[in-house]
């Protein structure tokens, strides 16, 4: 070993750049392992506090679990006792049910409504008098301009509020709410509201 040391020194001695040269890597080589050294010891101190943080702070997963549970269950108040039995018909609905079926024994129609008149027979007369004095005035608007007869006869009937042309009219069909009942040669026939009004051609 000393031999090898005083080789080297002859060899350094003889050559003093390489020497410089061969220090200077040692310094190099010296700093980054101690470089090296200092790094690893923090990382081992940082990952030891990390450690020891996670410990103190973990939480048992089975407890948050079963707080999660507790979360979501939903407290019900208890329910009242039942009062009568949901499958035993109310005396009520027997009621109901008996009525229905005698109606249906009796064959029983539904009831008729019958609108009394309090004043009488002769108002009835009266409204229908004007009813029929309405009808005529309604229909007195109306001219029967020709009438066609044959297989299907057809009525020509002016004076419509909506109609500028007279309109050309089959049995059954309607002019200003009238309904063409009749058809002959030169009249016809209109009926409205129950009143029978007849139109010439030339006048009523």
């Amino acid at each position: 070993m000393n031999r090898r040391l005083q080789e080297l020194s002859v060899l350094l001695k003889a050559n003093q750049k390489q020497a410089a040269l061969l220090g200077a890597l040692l310094v190099v080589a010296l700093g980054l392992t101690a470089r090296a050294v200092v790094k690893s010891v923090s990382q081992q101190g940082a990952t030891f506090a990390a450690g020891a943080e996670t410990k103190s702070t973990s939480v048992n997963p089975v407890a948050v679990s079963a707080r999660k549970r507790e979360a979501n269950i939903v407290h019900l108040p208890p329910l009242a006792p039942l009062m009568r039995d949901l499958f035993q018909p109310t005396p009520a609905e027997l009621a109901l049910s008996a009525q229905t079926d005698q109606s249906k024994r009796k064959g029983a129609k539904s009831p008729e409504f019958h609108v009394e008149n309090p004043n009488g027979e002769g108002d009835i007369n009266a409204d229908r008098a004007a009813m029929a004095r309405l009808v005529r005035e309604e229909a007195a608007r109306l001219t029967l301009r020709s009438v066609l007869l044959g297989a299907n006869p057809v009525a020509v009937i002016a004076g419509a509020a909506n109609r500028q042309k007279p309109a050309v009219l089959k049995k059954g069909q309607r002019i200003e709410g009238f309904e063409l009942v009749e058809i002959h040669q030169r009249q016809v026939a209109l009926r409205k509201d129950g009143v029978t009004v007849t139109l010439t051609i030339g006048g009523r």
